[in-house]
C-alpha cells in the first residue's frame, strides 16, 4: 500500500513504476494508491496506459488502517523526512514491513528491524519490495517489530518530545 497526498514530493509515480516492474514478476500481487492531489490524472493515465488496472486499486480512503490491516508491506516515498509520517505510523501499527525513502529523519523509526530504506530510485524500491514478497514471513517479523515499535515509541509524550527538540533546536 501507498497513501499520501497525491503530490510530486511524494512521489506517487516512482511508486507505479516500482509496482509495473514488480508485476513482471510477480503478475498476481495487488497494490494500494490512496490519496487526492494534483496528481490524480496522471495517476490515472499512467494505469491505464500500462495496463494495471487490475492490479492497482487506486482510490481516496477516509480510514486508511481499514486497507492496511489487510496489506503486508507499506510504502513511503517522501523526498524530504518521512518522520514523523502519520500513514506510516498507522500502517506500522497495523503490522505492515515498512520500505521508506532514507531521508532526513526516516531512520529514527524505520530501519532493518521493522522495514528497509531505500534510495529514490525504481531499482532500490523494486529490490525492497521483491525482497518482502519473495520472503512473507520475513515481511510479517518486520511487520510484527513495526507493531511493537509504533505501539512503545509513538506516544503522545514522545512525539511532543520530538517536535520541542525541533522548535528549540531553531531557536537555538
Amino acid at each position: 500500500a501507498f497513501a499520501s497526498r497525491l503530490e510530486p514530493d511524494k512521489n506517487p509515480m516512482l511508486y507505479l513504476e516500482s509496482a509495473r516492474e514488480i508485476l513482471k514478476e510477480f503478475p498476481s500481487v495487488k497494490f494500494h494508491l490512496l490519496g487526492e492531489g494534483s496528481l490524480v490524472n496522471e495517476i490515472n493515465k499512467f494505469i491505464l496506459d500500462n495496463n494495471l488496472s487490475g492490479n492497482i486499486n487506486f482510490t481516496f480512503h477516509n480510514n486508511p488502517p481499514e486497507m492496511f490491516k489487510e496489506t503486508l508491506i507499506f510504502v513511503s516515498l517522501q523526498t524530504g523526512s518521512n518522520y514523523p509520517s502519520q500513514s506510516v505510523l498507522e500502517a506500522m501499527a497495523c503490522g505492515n514491513a515498512i520500505v521508506a525513502s532514507n531521508a532526513g529523519d526516516t531512520n529514527l523509526f524505520v530501519d532493518d528491524s521493522n522495514g528497509i530504506l531505500v534510495e529514490l530510485n525504481v531499482d532500490s524500491i523494486v529490490r525492497a519490495i521483491k525482497k518482502l514478497i519473495a520472503d512473507v514471513s520475513a515481511a510479517k517479523i518486520l511487520g510484527l517489530q513495526a507493531a511493537k515499535f509504533a505501539k512503545a515509541n509513538h506516544t503522545i509524550g514522545k512525539v511532543s518530545e520530538y517536535y520541542l527538540d525541533l522548535i528549540n533546536s531553531v531557536i537555538d
